[in-house]
């Protein structure tokens, strides 16, 4: 559908632009630590793909490597090929993860798009009722504030529900929501 597109498009330009902001911040931390050209580089090539928070977690647990390094008295050349290793592994897992992440949420979003053009169909063929609603559940302690706003909102079939981040007609709002919808009759 065009919503489910256009909600798609929109995650897709906040992805975009919370990736500038990883690399801004990744390179601003390279040129204040002084970080040579090849150093940095191997920075930024662990920070693609990550999100802020990832990001921030990969740069604390770099610096906690280094420390723990320098403090053991590990020649400077074996501390770097060893943290680097440890950090491609940490940045890997991380990628991974993000990229399940957002391999569920596209799921989610066809069965929730897919069961909205069901229950519009069914409505336009009497087969639920004309003044059947719809009612947005937000699951799980782990639900953001935009999908805690939204629980237990209900609209009509056809209509969109109004959230802080704009109009949605189905989840998901945004990656690793674990909200759903259910038909009020």
């Amino acid at each position: 559908s065009l919503v489910g597109q256009a909600q798609a498009r929109g995650r897709a330009c906040a992805i975009a632009a919370e990736q500038r902001s990883v690399l801004r911040e990744a390179l601003d931390t390279g040129y204040r630590d002084g970080l040579e050209p090849e150093r940095l580089a191997r920075e930024l090539r662990a920070h693609i793909g990550l999100t802020t928070t990832q990001s921030v977690a990969l740069s604390r647990y770099r610096a906690g490597l280094d420390e723990s390094q320098a403090k053991e008295g590990v020649p400077r050349p074996r501390a770097e090929r060893w943290t680097t290793k440890m950090v491609e592994a940490y940045s890997d897992r991380l990628i991974r993860q993000r990229a399940e992440g957002i391999a569920v949420t596209e799921m989610l979003e066809a069965v929730n798009v897919g069961r909205q053009m069901l229950w519009e169909r069914a409505r336009l063929e009497g087969v639920i009722p004309v003044r059947s609603r719809k009612r947005w559940r937000a699951t799980g302690i782990r639900s953001c504030p935009i999908c805690l706003a939204l629980d237990g909102q209900e609209v009509d079939v056809t209509s969109s529900f109004q959230s802080s981040a704009g109009s949605v007609l189905t989840p998901p709002i945004h990656v690793a929501c674990r909200c759903s919808v259910e038909l009020v009759e």
